[in-house]
């Protein structure tokens, strides 16, 4: 993973009841674009709420190369938060 950025908040359908989620986009280092939802649900063993992550589509192909994006280096990072508008 090269870059993950928040889209929206809203509601996923879990077919049983529709749930409170984040939406975020995430572009991988050979160009993939993904849409990635944050959802809390009952964990079906624990009865706990945990969150949940699913990769609910792929958006195709950007194009764009980012090779090596994500290597780990000594030194500090930035963690930049960005919204992203379609």
């Amino acid at each position: 993973m090269a870059v993950i950025a928040f889209k929206e908040s809203g509601t996923y359908d879990l077919g049983y009841y529709e749930s409170g989620a984040n939406f975020f986009y995430i572009l991988t280092e050979s160009g993939k674009l993904y849409e990635l939802t944050l959802y809390p649900d009952m964990d079906m063993y624990t009865y706990d709420t945990v969150t949940f992550a699913e990769m609910s589509r792929s958006l195709g192909d950007t194009g764009l190369k980012l090779p090596n994006v994500s290597k780990c280096q000594s030194g500090q990072k930035d963690g930049p938060i960005m919204r992203v508008h379609p």
